[in-house]
């Protein structure tokens, strides 16, 4: 008999057991949208790892672990040097009181694919066991990973010892854009642009020199004048180089907020963005809400990005863009309590709802500001095609283009105060 038809019957058995067998075993069944989609995905697709993890994770939620260890396990079948499948199975055994065996397993996970999340989880339950010195060892691991991963460091304070970085982020998370505005007030005319202004950004069309007559009816410090150019949601396979090239002929930097699985995708892009000099950040692996999922599954999506990320540029991602706007005082604490920072952003490019470049443009006009941080998606064509114009005019202007971790930069350093934003709920459409 064919050995791949054997191959396919043993995977959709293992596939129906996922859908029929693990739910009888048990009282309490996951989220029954979310299983069937989940499952409809495996069926797609039986080697997909990220489903089944998935999969793993709404049956731990749901408090069956044994469902979730089993398939985890087979999930590391497929792809065995995946961290966060020893992390899931190490921290489930933690739970059901396996603690010997969830001990071995967070041994073996950090010396297959150490992450700063599986040292952490590693030295609590280290810690939990009495054993003050391996835990201590971890603690400092994750920390080699993510210096500024603060719950790591106050752990590690806690048992005496001494860390070798100054963690400049806080708890709630540091967030950007609208937090800069009531540091603006006296700098900025926060009224709305002149009369005349606004008509004719309603009425046509901007050209250069449109834009210039908006930007030079700013009142600023000087200090303030410069623009945060910001992307979400890609890379794409096409538009997101276009960008790159109309960044490279202006040379301006900018900050791209990547998803996970596009980026492993098209791992040649984030290269190039690095090359070039332009800073990546984090929005998670497949665009999830923060605010809707569990700190489990939130964190292991941000991660897993990170990872990524540092494996195919060498440097972590120290910022997080919520997907969806979607934050709060959930979402803060969460990102705080792992050493990152939360950028929403302070103007709305609305890309995603008019693909018009004019469009586009007008509607950036009518509301940015010095030192705003703007948000485009590299996804949709008409913001490239509305960038050339607005570039140009800010540039006319005397302005510069700055990343998101110049902006931290100046705020750590006391050039730019970043208090508590208003969070952005919008739920915009994930195109």
């Amino acid at each position: 008999m064919n050995k791949r038809f054997v191959l396919f019957v043993y995977i959709m058995l293992f596939v129906w057991v996922f859908a029929v067998g693990f739910r009888s075993e048990t009282k309490t069944a996951p989220p029954e949208e979310q299983f069937k989609h989940i499952v409809k995905r495996i069926r797609k697709n039986p080697q997909d790892v990220d489903s089944i993890n998935a999969l793993g994770i709404l049956y731990a939620e749901a408090g069956q672990h044994n469902d979730a260890l089993r398939t985890w396990s087979y999930a590391l079948r497929i792809e065995p040097e995946n961290a966060h499948l020893y992390n899931n199975i190490a921290s489930a055994l933690k739970e059901i009181g396996r603690t010997e065996e969830a001990l071995l397993w967070f041994e073996r996970g950090s010396q297959v694919a150490p992450s700063h999340v599986l040292y952490y989880n590693y030295g609590l339950l280290l810690l939990e066991s009495g054993d003050r010195k391996g835990a201590a060892e971890s603690f400092r691991q994750a920390l080699s990973i993510a210096p500024g991963f603060k719950a790591a460091s106050d752990k590690l304070n806690s048992l005496g010892s001494e860390t070798s970085f100054t963690h400049t982020g806080s708890v709630p998370a540091k967030s950007f854009g609208r937090a800069l505005e009531k540091d603006r007030k006296s700098l900025v005319d926060e009224n709305e642009l002149p009369l005349q202004a606004a008509s004719e950004i309603s009425e046509k069309s901007l050209s250069i020199d449109d834009c210039i007559k908006i930007i030079k009816s700013f009142k600023t410090d000087e200090n303030y004048k410069f623009i945060a150019l910001t992307f979400d949601d890609g890379p794409h396979k096409n538009l997101t180089p276009q960008l790159l090239d109309l960044l490279a002929k202006e040379r301006v930097k900018a900050t791209f907020f990547i998803v996970g699985q596009r980026a492993k995708a098209h791992p040649k892009i984030i290269k190039r963005m690095a090359l070039e000099g332009h800073d990546i950040e984090n929005h998670t692996w497949e665009h999830i809400s923060l605010a809707k999922n569990s700190e489990y599954a939130a964190i292991e999506s941000i991660d897993k990005t990170d990872r990524l990320i540092y494996s195919l540029t060498g440097k972590h991602t120290k910022a997080v863009r919520p997907p969806y706007g979607a934050s709060g005082k959930k979402v803060r604490n969460l990102l705080g309590n792992y050493g990152y920072y939360e950028v929403l952003w302070d103007t709305d490019s609305r890309d995603w709802e008019n693909k018009n470049p004019a469009v586009i443009l007008r509607k950036v006009m009518r509301s940015i500001k010095p030192g705003h941080i703007v948000l485009f998606h590299d996804i949709h064509p008409g913001a490239v095609a509305a960038l050339p114009v607005l570039i140009k005019a800010f540039k006319a202007c005397g302005y510069r283009f700055v990343t998101i971790s110049e902006l931290i930069e100046m705020s750590d350093f006391g050039n730019l105060a970043a208090s508590t934003s208003k969070a952005y709920t919008a739920e915009q459409a994930y195109r």
